[in-house]
């Protein structure tokens, strides 16, 4: 795969040849700031190639594609789609638009001066943010030997306090609202989820609530997109309180609001949800019922 520098590529434009400069971020990326004179054709998109053709019909024209830096693999991919759909002449910036900026190269679009990721980097609020339980979800996914379930439950309330930029709160779930999501007869799906409501799964008479008290919640230093903050705390469920640590996506809104999005798996049994499990049974048949719980969150937050 040829990759081309940056000095190289200014001597070749210096010279008056244009070869068909691609940027295969994402539109919005590529709207807000690109390499001047650069077309768009997002790679991410399932129509990419009949982009590329429409860009350009003769297939032997030189074509330098480029995304963010080395570490970013979208040019990579596009080189790659790109010669074995039948390009002859693919080359990929080296470094990507961060290496054109740094090197003095020109920038064009809707805010060419701004920072690259400046969009992407979380700006954490000061005080007390609450969240809107109405905008946010809980997911969940049990699994057993033939297959899994799915479904949701309503979160009831929460806030977070922000000091710099740690943070701690909770989090309340209204555990009798626990709802499935892919057993479609009505009557089949009554009986799961009220075997789960039940003694043998998470006990909602005796316990409707679960409570994640969140001790911190402090900023993790990575690229943009990535888990942001490492949260820590103790999540009471089940009446059994045991310590719990996660990632999580923290990302600002418009007008104040932001998310928080995390993805995890939980071992029931440390919060006596025993109900099938093979580590504490035997001879369980078609009763196995796997420990982990695949949770997924999204919050949304209001100051």
């Amino acid at each position: 795969m040829a990759v081309i520098t940056v000095r190289e590529l200014r001597a070749i434009l210096d010279r008056g040849d244009r070869p068909l400069l691609v940027d295969v971020l994402f539109e919005e990326r590529f709207a807000r700031q690109h390499v001047s004179g650069a077309v768009s054709a997002c790679v991410y998109n399932v129509t990419f190639l009949d982009q590329m053709a429409e860009l350009v019909e003769d297939r032997d024209k030189p074509v330098v594609v480029y995304g963010v830096d080395d570490e970013d693999h979208s040019a990579m991919v596009a080189e790659e789609k790109l010669l074995q759909a039948g390009w002859i002449s693919v080359f990929r910036l080296g470094g990507g638009i961060r290496a054109w900026i740094r090197e003095g190269g020109s920038v064009e679009g809707e805010a060419p001066a701004s920072d690259l990721d400046e969009e992407a980097v979380f700006q954490a609020p000061s005080g007390v943010v609450t969240v809107l339980p109405a905008e946010s979800t809980i997911g969940w996914e049990g699994r057993n030997t033939s297959g899994s379930h799915r479904g949701s439950l309503d979160v009831e309330s929460g806030s977070f306090r922000f000091s710099s930029d740690q943070a701690s709160g909770e989090v309340v779930l209204d555990m009798r609202s626990i709802r499935n999501h892919d057993v479609e007869e009505e009557s089949l799906r009554s009986v799961l989820v009220a075997h789960l409501l039940s003694e043998d799964f998470f006990h909602t008479d005796a316990f409707p609530r679960a409570r994640l008290a969140i001790e911190t919640m402090r900023p993790l230093h990575r690229e943009p997109r990535q888990p942001n903050h490492a949260v820590q705390g103790t999540l009471e469920l089940r009446g059994v309180r045991a310590p719990f640590e996660c990632e999580a996506t923290l990302e600002n809104l418009e007008a104040g609001r932001m998310t928080l999005e995390a993805h995890f798996d939980l071992d029931r049994t440390l919060w006596g949800v025993n109900y099938g499990s093979a580590k504490l049974f035997r001879y369980l048949g078609y009763h196995l019922v796997f420990d982990p719980i695949s949770v997924n969150v999204r919050l949304v937050l209001e100051a």
